[in-house]
């Protein structure tokens, strides 16, 4: 199984997008294009040892913040602060999400509530296939305590084992 973070790809995506066209416009088909060409990629990488794709993406609530109501509120207010207009980020990444849920044969895991993080723990505890975890939250070393669990970060370009 090949578990990708999709919030992460999306974002990273998103943000180059951002960097390469030097304006603050965000190029909704050029998202889509590097997300779907992301997907492409690390399926053709990695499908002969681990299998098929599925896509796991974060919920708009999250169950930490009824605990914890400062969760991730840095963000909150580097977003506030920010001169990106951030309500249309988040409408061109729902948007590729939805277009991919409802036209790709890939399998897309969001749960009310919970994070991908969350899901990705769950999967990787339940299921003894080989797992590739496609993030570069450093937050899934702990996960490789399962034999069949790998990471890749497409940050760094390279297997994140923990060492």
């Amino acid at each position: 199984m090949i578990i990708i973070d999709m919030n992460q790809i999306a974002l990273a995506s998103l943000m180059m997008n951002l960097n390469m066209n030097k304006s603050k416009e965000v190029d909704e088909s050029m998202v889509r294009h590097m997300i779907l060409n992301s997907i492409r990629m690390y399926r053709h990488e990695y499908k002969h040892e681990y299998g098929e794709v599925v896509l796991t993406w974060d919920s708009k609530h999250s169950w930490r913040r009824d605990y914890f109501p400062q969760y991730k509120a840095s963000r909150r207010k580097g977003r506030e602060k920010s001169t990106l207009d951030w309500d249309s980020i988040f409408t061109v990444l729902n948007n590729v999400k939805q277009e991919i849920k409802e036209n790709l044969p890939y399998k897309n895991l969001e749960v009310y509530g919970a994070e991908a993080d969350d899901i990705i723990g769950v999967l990787c505890s339940e299921y003894s296939d080989e797992i590739m975890i496609i993030s570069g939250d450093k937050d899934f070393i702990q996960l490789q305590k399962y034999p069949n669990v790998k990471q890749y970060s497409p940050i760094t370009k390279k297997s994140v084992n923990g060492e």
